[in-house]
């Protein structure tokens, strides 16, 4: 078997293990947030729907223990400022 069918193999069984589900229930989660950041019509709405729907069909549950428990997508002013830079 080549080396990229044994890669893929792998990605696939990570995907569906439990530390797979909660990457991509994660990455869905802050994605939809990121999104938000952006004013209309830079918002790609449709995106942030879509991905919604995944995050509550595909792991239920996920989105309120990310909201309990996830750091903000952009750290506080005061934290910005004690490591003296500024968001790009």
């Amino acid at each position: 078997m080549t080396d990229h069918v044994q890669t893929y193999k792998d990605a696939l069984e990570f995907r569906d293990s439990p530390r797979g589900h909660f990457i991509i229930a994660q990455a869905l989660y802050l994605g939809i947030k990121a999104l938000y950041l952006y004013p209309q019509p830079y918002t790609e709405s449709s995106n942030a729907m879509d991905m919604k729907y995944m995050l509550s069909a595909l792991y239920p549950d996920m989105n309120a223990l990310f909201e309990q428990t996830q750091a903000p997508i952009l750290p506080p002013e005061w934290m910005i400022e004690k490591i003296g830079g500024g968001v790009n």
